[in-house]
């Protein structure tokens, strides 16, 4: 500066304005006041990236820690005051995993951490299988042998910035052990005989690649694969063969026997007690069966059940849960069959009432529940002798079976 052609010696540095505190990797601008016919000198310590505007400069720094930034004026008198700033850098250092670096091929549930910290965290893997990850932690299948990486991104909302690191990880080749308990293998029955839709499901605990052979009835081969859960369908009864490997790896193999089947038939037997006038119906082929007796219905599970009869014809219907099961039907008649004479000597003469069955079941049990007279006997028209001469006196039980349906008297020898 010039005054009366005198040159005059530069104004001092003005204040510095910038954030003394910044992030690493980050550019920030200073500046000072300009004055006419004056040159500023900028000296920064530790700076990776420095762009010069004469009173303004723009800096980066590359790592952490506390750095200075100075400024000089000068004119060609002189140089200036200085002004010097302290500029603390903040930087987050790239995180560091922690984990095995050798591992077997195939090896399940291998942990891999950084340290924990407020910050947000992202995994990946190569050369695995799966990998599940929560936070500063992430666990890793390993796939076959070679090699594999694991890599995390840790990213700082409140600086602004993400850091990574990478894991070298070889993966040797080696005989895979897993659990017993690492397959479930369940079963569904075909839903009706003869529909050929049952089906096989499988789960594995430990994410990899299966491979799975399936051979059954009929020459039934299929080759599948699955990571974790696979579900087989549209298959027939019979029992099935599945055998389970690892794709990549010769030595390991786990096999399961399973057998797919179907509804029993649907069958119902009824016992009839004409003394306490009901019906006891002994049941099989389902789990649930509904019984229509005489416009009434009746819900059960269980495999037998005693329910009351009308005089005259009781109209009985009994199907399942399962509409192609079919549905039984059957009349009982309780005034069909007739027993005397009551009390009897020697002869027991039985009135079938018109049945037209060609033979029935004759069976008597003593007071103690003995059977002492058991013998199938040829319906003569409608009619049925049964000759007994050697009974003790005392009262007896005679059951008379007439297909699928039997009817109970109680009858007094003299």
């Amino acid at each position: 500066m010039k005054l009366n052609n005198i040159s005059l010696p530069p104004v001092n540095a003005g204040y510095i304005a910038g954030d003394t505190v910044v992030v690493s990797g980050i550019k920030t601008a200073y500046t000072v006041a300009a004055v006419p016919n004056t040159y500023y000198k900028w000296n920064i310590s530790g700076a990776q990236f420095v762009e010069y505007h004469n009173n303004q400069v723009i800096v980066s720094w590359k790592n952490g820690g506390k750095y200075t930034l100075q400024v000089t004026p000068y004119n060609n008198c002189s140089n200036g005051q200085s002004r010097t700033i302290a500029v603390d850098v903040e930087d987050m250092p790239a995180p560091e995993i922690s984990g095995p670096d050798t591992v077997a091929n195939y090896a399940a549930n291998i942990i891999y951490s950084t340290p924990v910290s407020t910050n947000s965290f992202s995994w990946t893997a190569t050369n695995n299988v799966s990998i599940k990850s929560s936070s500063n932690q992430a666990t890793v299948n390993w796939g076959k042998p070679g090699n594999g990486l694991v890599t995390v991104v840790e990213t700082s909302k409140a600086l602004n910035m993400q850091k990574s690191s990478v894991l070298n990880v070889v993966i040797q080749q080696g005989k895979v052990a897993l659990p017993d308990s690492n397959f479930m293998v369940s079963v569904t029955s075909a839903s009706c005989r003869g529909s050929a839709n049952g089906s096989i499901g499988i789960k594995a605990q430990d994410v990899l690649n299966y491979t799975v052979t399936v051979t059954g009835p009929g020459g039934f081969t299929k080759n599948l694969s699955f990571t974790d859960n696979l579900t087989i369908n549209s298959l027939d009864t019979g029992v099935y063969n599945i055998c389970i490997g690892i794709s990549g790896n010769s030595t390991f193999q786990r096999c399961y026997s399973v057998n797919v089947t179907e509804p029993k038939l649907l069958s119902a037997y009824s016992v009839v007690n004409q003394t306490s006038r009901t019906v006891t119906i002994d049941l099989a082929g389902a789990n649930a069966y509904y019984i229509n007796l005489n416009g009434k219905t009746y819900q059960t599970n269980a495999s037998q059940v005693n329910l009351p009869l009308n005089n005259g014809a009781n109209q009985l219907q009994i199907q399942t849960d399962k509409a192609c099961q079919g549905v039984i039907q059957k009349v009982i008649n309780m005034d069909v069959i007739t027993v005397y004479p009551v009390p009897f000597i020697d002869v027991l003469n039985i009135d079938l009432g018109g049945s037209k069955v060609s033979t029935a079941g004759i069976t008597i049990s003593d007071s103690f529940g003995k059977i002492v007279y058991n013998k199938q006997a040829a319906n003569n028209n409608g009619k049925l002798q049964v000759y007994v001469p050697n009974f003790m006196i005392g009262t007896y039980v005679l059951r008379v079976t007439l297909g699928s349906t039997s009817v109970i008297f109680k009858v007094l020898k003299q």
